[in-house]
């Protein structure tokens, strides 16, 4: 799947500069890549959410993981923003 996401990307930006360019079929090759995007994101929720409730692999120190991850990628945006906007 995760290769079918990467591809998806490419699709996307190959289709975004057709289309700024005005190159013939740039809006389909977009709206290609948009579509594969949008199904790798739902099928890759739909597992983690079968892996989570179903096959009851998120056990609680898998949970408390996932929660510091995000902690840390909040932490880090807040920290790139502050330096990308001057505000140390």
């Amino acid at each position: 799947m995760a290769a079918v996401g990467a591809a998806a990307g490419f699709v996307v930006t190959i289709g975004a500069a057709m289309f700024m360019h005005e190159k013939p079929f740039g809006l389909e090759v977009l709206a290609v890549g948009l579509g594969l995007v949008i199904l790798t994101m739902f099928l890759w929720w739909r597992d983690i959410v079968r892996e989570a409730e179903y096959q009851g692999h998120h056990t609680p120190i898998v949970q408390i993981s996932m929660r510091y991850g995000m902690l840390l990628f909040i932490v880090s945006e807040i920290m790139f923003l502050w330096h990308s906007f001057g505000l140390f």
